[in-house]
This record gives C-alpha cells, structure tokens and sequence, in this order.
C-alpha cells in the first residue's frame, strides 16, 4: 500500500459553528511493519466549536474504530490532535 491521504471540507450544525462555513479534516494512512498507521489533522475549527467538535470525533469516530480495528489484526497506532 502506497500512503494514502483524504483530504475532506467538514462542517457541522451545532450552533457554535458559523453557517456556511467549512473547516478542513485530512486523514493520512501510512503503512508501518506492523500494520497501518492512520493520522488525522481537523484545521480551521472555529474557537467556540473546538471541545465539542474534538468530543465528537473522539466518541463517535476513534474510540468505535479503535474497538474495532483492536478486534481484528490492525491495530490504531497514532492518534493526533485537532489543532484550532
């Protein structure tokens, strides 16, 4: 596998979050010798958004993925923060 990168405009509803404005989330999967490496980089969150939006991802995106990468033989090696 070569390394991969998603590159994603994001925006949500939450009322903190101005309308119509995006922000940018990139994924980036890199093999390892143990597997695959999965980097994640959320930029342009606006301040009144950020804890709630860094919740989110965290309870409903990694720890679901890790639970189930953790059952198979992949494994979550990296996990970054969001910065503002």
């Amino acid at each position: 596998m070569k390394d991969k990168k998603i590159v994603q405009s994001w925006r949500s509803e939450e009322e903190e979050w101005p309308k119509g404005y995006h922000s940018k989330a990139t994924f980036l999967l890199e093999k390892t010798t143990t597997g695959t490496r999965l980097k994640f980089v959320h930029t342009g969150v606006p301040e009144d958004a950020y804890d709630s939006i860094k919740d989110g991802w965290i309870e409903y995106y990694w720890k679901p993925m890790k639970i189930c990468l953790k059952s198979g033989k992949n494994k979550v090696i990296e996990w970054q923060e969001m910065t503002r």
